[in-house]
């Protein structure tokens, strides 16, 4: 995520949407049911996916339309917001997956 917020900071956004679309399809992996993170994790994980969707989406209007995205001086303060919700759930992952080994 800190290198979409350097992008974004960079005003570099043509990488952007791809790199969110692929962290989506990794947290939504995570919160696949395989993974059993819990409920109240899988509902943080869809929240951060549904604001990295808006970001996606913001920046992929701007660059039909040519101009700077709408919101953009927020998009790395939301990111950041994101990063703080998962961290927690991805530390407990991870601790969960060394135990497994």
């Amino acid at each position: 995520m800190d290198d979409i917020k350097s992008f974004i900071r960079h005003s570099n956004f043509i990488p952007v949407p791809d790199k969110i679309a692929n962290l989506i399809v990794l947290l939504n992996t995570i919160r696949s049911p395989s993974m059993e993170i819990g409920v109240e994790a899988e509902t943080k994980i869809q929240e951060c996916v549904l604001a990295l969707r808006k970001i996606e989406d913001a920046i992929h209007q701007s660059s039909l339309s040519e101009e700077k995205p709408k919101g953009m001086m927020r998009f790395n303060r939301i990111i950041s917001q994101q990063i703080d919700l998962l961290q927690p759930i991805l530390i407990d992952l991870r601790n969960r997956i060394g135990e497994r080994e």
